[in-house]
């Protein structure tokens, strides 16, 4: 993150985008984003998607929140392009949250997905596995 990403030919990267995100005041907010390989700011682009754009290496967790006390009631998230999703790639992603009066829905291509399971989702369990570890 700092100053780009440097990797060799075994490493995959693939898009996420994060947009349509409710409240609205969330807009322009920086969005910080930390894996193993580092952390580091996002700044909000208003073109395209009206989100946020981040490369990020598939098969890996990352953790994401918001430069503001503010919490998100809702999102889209879009990790690379359906296309271009191979079946062994899976993205894991936690959130920092502190308002529990919202309950989230995962949709997959229209298509309402489990978000609370008994474990961690499996790199090979289908594109949008939800997985929530907050009671």
């Amino acid at each position: 993150y700092d100053d780009g990403i440097v990797c060799d030919n075994t490493v995959v990267l693939r898009r996420l985008s994060i947009d349509a995100v409710e409240p609205r005041e969330m807009d322009w907010k920086v969005m910080l984003i930390e894996s193993e390989g580092g952390k580091g700011p996002l700044d909000y682009r208003p073109k395209e998607i009206s989100g946020w754009v981040a490369p990020v290496v598939a098969s890996h967790r990352y953790s994401i929140s918001w430069d503001t006390l503010i919490d998100f009631r809702s999102s889209r998230l879009q990790f690379s392009l359906p296309e271009y999703v191979q079946p062994e790639d899976w993205l894991g992603m936690s959130f920092q949250y502190i308002d529990t009066r919202w309950n989230f829905e995962v949709n997959h291509r229209g298509q309402l997905v489990p978000w609370r399971n008994n474990s961690v989702p499996e790199p090979t369990d289908p594109i949008g596995t939800g997985w929530n570890d907050v009671d």
